[in-house]
């Protein structure tokens, strides 16, 4: 047998390039979009259209129950998901004043985070909580009361909830107050100062609400970090000794993000000085884009509780987090930077049936907190929307970067569509037509085309490893035969000339 390339065209891999051609439009034009909508490093505000595709998205996936597979990752994940998924539900209906159906919603939705969170109080990490002060740990109660709070903001009427703010509120006030430093514990012997930055909201918005005076633990809060900043950066220090107050960690680029997005309100003199160490110290622009470090300067230190990934001293954490904090405290040139980086390396999709997602779909979290960031604003008065901080230098390298993008995004159509077209025009190719195997091939390949336009379960890459596993099991199929074939007729041939 002559040695010549075999390369074959089906019906369903006609189907399989098609559909890799769409999708590369679609991926492409996501990532374009995504990144030239931060080119404007003025606006204060993403556009409804993105907010909702984000939110759609969060909404169903939270719905199906993907938080548990987050605390599978990150044991606390799963409450975080919910609260603040929360979080964003207050902000956008605060930014919505008249509409009244986004509200009630929203309403209803607390009333389930709010019960769901009580639910993983009995499970681990936070089922060992239970003979500490407040129950449940501060990082659980604080964050249900917070929601609470939001329901009560938002016109909620269920006399059990309000009740609960009531003496939850009281319980964690008390809280503050009970041991030497003045940080309710997070888990047995354990505390971290910016975790209580949520039930501080929480007291706060009760003070507004219902005119009681909180303020004994807030100060007491804000008096110990002030006089306590950690003595090479001035920034407020995370880990804790709740007994003994001595401090068991430095400051930590995820924990200083947590706190400024709350902050400002509580004590925005404080907020405003420790933001401006945090931006001059661990804000690192890059390519036009920002990421924040998980340490000072970047220079990693040993901790007994690594924070997620951590790639060239920028923490993911840190400065996914930091998206809240750079908006809470009215830094939106920094805040358009970092979710430039956010569009251009987290993989961003927008879904026939309109969601918007990162990361293939593969870290809820990430999502969650990426919209509450772009949505962060005070829920007791209108904010301020006045840049108050300086421009970053750099930032026009951005457009070097969404050149190269766009080439590259160029290239990858014209080879797939080149492919594509081959498939159809190039006579060397073996068109086999309809048989078992082509047939099968192809009604699996159509499952995966209807799934992407139908439904968002599945991310692109998913699809993408799929179809290709079908596309090689119908190659290593057909390919034998089709040797065999050309086999048997060379064979013929060369007897035929004898």
């Amino acid at each position: 047998m002559t040695k010549r390339k075999i390369s074959i065209s089906t019906p369903a891999r006609k189907l399989f390039s098609i559909f890799l051609c769409i999708l590369a439009v679609s991926c492409c034009g996501s990532w374009l979009i995504g990144s030239a909508s931060h080119l404007d490093l003025v606006s204060t505000s993403i556009s409804q259209i993105e907010l909702d595709g984000q939110l759609r998205s969060v909404r169903r996936r939270l719905n199906s129950g993907e938080p548990v597979l987050q605390m599978m990752i990150v044991p606390e994940a799963g409450m975080f998901v919910y609260s603040f998924y929360g979080y964003t539900l207050i902000n956008m209906s605060m930014d919505r004043p008249h509409d009244e159906v986004f509200k009630a919603l929203a309403r209803e939705e607390l009333e389930r985070l709010i019960a769901t969170i009580a639910d993983l109080s009995q499970k681990p990490p936070f089922n060992i909580n239970d003979k500490i002060k407040p129950k449940g740990g501060i990082i659980i109660a604080g964050h249900s009361n917070l929601l609470r709070a939001g329901y009560v903001l938002l016109g909620g009427k269920d006399p059990k909830l309000i009740q609960d703010f009531h003496d939850r509120s009281q319980e964690i006030a008390a809280s503050f107050l009970s041991n030497v430093a003045p940080f309710p514990e997070c888990y047995p012997g354990y505390t971290w100062a910016q975790d209580a930055i949520f039930a501080l909201e929480s007291l706060r918005l009760h003070d507004v609400l219902y005119k009681t005076d909180y303020s004994k633990s807030r100060k007491a809060w804000l008096d110990w970090l002030k006089t306590h900043l950690d003595k090479e950066t001035g920034m407020m220090v995370a880990q804790v000794d709740p007994h003994s107050g001595a401090i068991q960690d430095v400051p930590r680029g995820c924990a200083i993000s947590w706190a400024l997005g709350f902050l400002p309100n509580i004590d925005p003199e404080f907020s405003k000085s420790q933001f401006a160490r945090f931006r001059k110290d661990w804000f690192v622009p890059f390519a036009g884009m920002l990421g924040i470090t998980e340490w000072y300067h970047g220079k990693p230190m040993p901790t007994q509780f690594p924070t997620g990934p951590v790639a060239f001293g920028l923490g993911a954490a840190a400065t996914g987090i930091g998206i809240g904090a750079c908006r809470a405290n009215n830094d939106f040139f920094s805040w358009h930077l970092i979710l430039r980086a956010l569009n251009v390396l987290g993989f961003p999709q927008w879904t026939p049936v309109g969601e918007k997602t990162y990361f293939y779909q593969q870290c809820l979290l990430a999502d969650v907190l990426a919209l509450w960031g772009e949505t962060v604003r005070p829920w007791d008065r209108e904010p301020n929307r006045k840049q108050e901080w300086p421009p970053i230098d750099g930032h026009e390298f951005f457009y070097v970067v969404l050149g190269a993008g766009f080439l590259v995004c160029k290239t990858i159509f014209g080879i797939l569509m080149k492919r594509t077209i081959n498939l159809f025009r190039d006579k060397s190719l073996i068109q086999v037509k309809w048989q078992r195997a082509t047939i099968v091939a192809f009604i699996l390949q159509c499952l995966a085309v209807a799934t992407f336009i139908l439904s968002p379960v599945f991310s692109w890459l998913q699809l993408i490893i799929y179809m290709a596993c079908v596309d090689l099991l119908e190659e290593m199929t057909l390919r034998p035969r089709i040797v065999a074939k050309i086999f048997d007729e060379e064979d013929k041939a060369e007897k035929t000339s004898r």
